[in-house]
């Protein structure tokens, strides 16, 4: 579904995130954080970005967080490194 040749729709927020979107992304996460980051984080990190929403930002940053917590990180790391890539996407430069 990410990435996916026609972008993805995600409903509850009712947005539009195009596929060209997802790897442009990517590059610019590589870029300013030095991590690479699957489609599945790309995905939570996109839906805040394009979503006109309040509180999208601590929102997001909690989904990451436990996103990273499920895939081993420690609590610590996992919140600073939630922060970063929160920063890098959704706040502007």
């Amino acid at each position: 579904m990410v990435g996916a040749r026609e972008g993805v729709y995600v409903e509850e927020h009712e947005i539009y995130i195009p596929s060209v979107a997802f790897p442009l992304w990517k590059i610019r996460i590589r870029e300013r954080c030095g991590i690479e980051v699957d489609d599945e984080l790309l995905h939570i990190l996109l839906r805040a970005r394009y979503a006109r929403t309040t509180w999208k930002i601590k929102r997001t940053e909690r989904r990451v967080f436990e996103y990273l917590l499920s895939r081993g990180f420690a609590d610590a790391s996992a919140a600073k490194l939630a922060r970063v890539l929160v920063a890098a996407v959704v706040k502007p430069v």
